[in-house]
């Protein structure tokens, strides 16, 4: 079996019924979001077509990678692309209505993490399987447009929602489907 195919179903033993479970998760966060990123990341997992293009299947969710039984270096998501693919993503929900010094520097170190998680996944999942890391991808999905603008510039696949629309999402979303 290939290291691709061994991977997918390490996964899928280590999270079985991800997909629906997940759905089911997200539908509690749209009805009472806990967190700002949490939302987000039931924003991403409704929309994950829209948002990256491509269409894919979640294989983890806030878990480390199988086989290393820790919970650091957990991975936001990663999912299987339809051409069997991987794409490792990590979210960041960041206050952007502080003003300061402080908070500015806060969000600097905030978009400078995200991106090198997003690295540090595709890295650990490369290693895993023995690939370069160039064969798998890695994403950021934020509230904030510099992360996006930064994340890019180093070659990452990032995309964000801004939060006014995230949270006209979240009421739409909750009067479809809990009336």
């Amino acid at each position: 079996m290939p290291a691709i195919d061994s991977f997918i179903e390490e996964c899928r033993e280590q999270q079985p019924d991800l997909l629906a479970n997940y759905l089911r998760f997200f539908d509690g966060v749209i009805a009472l979001p806990i967190t700002s990123e949490m939302l987000l990341q039931a924003y991403l997992a409704n929309n994950f077509k829209k948002v990256f293009g491509v269409d894919g299947e979640p294989i983890l969710y806030e878990s480390p990678l199988p086989g290393t039984g820790t919970n650091s270096g957990k991975l936001d998501f990663v999912y299987l692309l339809q051409e069997r693919g991987l794409l490792a993503i990590e979210t960041k929900y960041i206050d952007l209505k502080e003003n300061g010094k402080t908070a500015c520097d806060r969000r600097r170190k905030q978009r400078s993490k995200v991106i090198s998680q997003a690295k540090a996944a595709r890295g650990a999942i490369a290693e895993k399987l023995d690939f370069s890391s160039n064969d798998i991808k890695c994403g950021v999905f934020s509230n904030d447009e510099k992360t996006t603008e930064k994340a890019r510039a180093e070659g990452i696949d990032a995309f964000d929602v801004s939060t006014e629309s995230l949270i006209d999402w979240r009421k739409k979303e909750y009067k479809i489907r809990f009336g």
